[in-house]
């Protein structure tokens, strides 16, 4: 159990994230026309290397992994709006 507000925050965080980043892949990946969600493949990829590079990711200050929710939010979305049409 965590006691610490900010931990519990931070480990929301983190867990949504994943978790969105796993609905991202699953929606790329299925999408016939690589081609026209390339862009945001890059996008993913550039957000699964952060995660990758900052494996102690609770070390990260949490203003800026309420940035990176925020940013894979949006993307998740822009994915949905591709992979949907």
């Amino acid at each position: 159990m965590i006691t610490n507000p900010v931990a519990f925050e931070k480990d929301k965080l983190i867990r949504n994230i994943y978790s969105k980043q796993k609905g991202i892949a699953a929606l790329l990946l299925k999408h016939e026309k690589r081609q026209e969600v390339a862009h945001l493949i890059y996008k993913w990829h550039s957000h699964k290397n952060f995660f990758i590079q900052n494996a102690a990711i609770t070390n990260i200050p949490l203003d800026e992994l309420k940035e990176r929710h925020k940013q894979v939010t949006q993307l998740l979305e822009q994915v949905e709006l591709y992979t949907i049409q």
